[in-house]
């Protein structure tokens, strides 16, 4: 289940350890940062390095400037505060997000095939114990059998 926050300040830490303060909006899905002035922010894939946002002319993704938060002025660049993504490419980015997450993954995978692989040797386990006690059954039968014809035998 979604946890959602709106207007909610955070702190992040750059890669370099400069902390940084942040307001938000989203859930673990989908979530949209901004400088405590209103400027839009994302992380850098390349250095991990959060940096004020730009959007591209089809609003389908925020990316980054270049310009990392706290060292330039983004007024002084010419970059507009609150930039959001179009509706519709927000509820995808949410929706393969969610998508990501429900999907097994690799150590739930080995979880399951171990669980499945106990399963399977307990069953083979009661299936021998089914079959030697059934045959001790047949075995105790067969000596009450030559007891009884050893009696037999003996009255003779």
């Amino acid at each position: 289940m979604p946890r959602p926050f709106s207007n909610k300040e955070f702190e992040f830490s750059q890669p370099d350890g400069t902390l940084i303060s942040l307001r938000g909006w989203g859930n673990q899905h989908y979530a949209v940062f901004e400088t405590l002035d209103g400027y839009t922010v994302v992380i850098n894939p390349v250095d991990n390095f959060y940096e004020y946002a730009k959007l591209p002319a089809d609003k389908s993704f925020l990316e980054p400037t270049g310009f990392r938060v706290g060292v330039a002025d983004p007024a002084t660049l010419g970059i507009p505060k609150h930039i959001r993504i179009s509706q519709p490419a927000a509820k995808e980015m949410a929706k393969a997000s969610f998508n990501r997450m429900t999907r097994t993954t690799r150590w739930q995978e080995r979880i399951q095939e171990e669980k499945s692989a106990k399963k399977m040797m307990m069953r083979s386990i009661v299936r021998t114990i089914t079959l030697y006690s059934g045959l001790y059954r047949k075995f105790l039968d067969y000596m009450v059998f030559i007891q009884q014809v050893q009696r037999v035998i003996n009255r003779l």
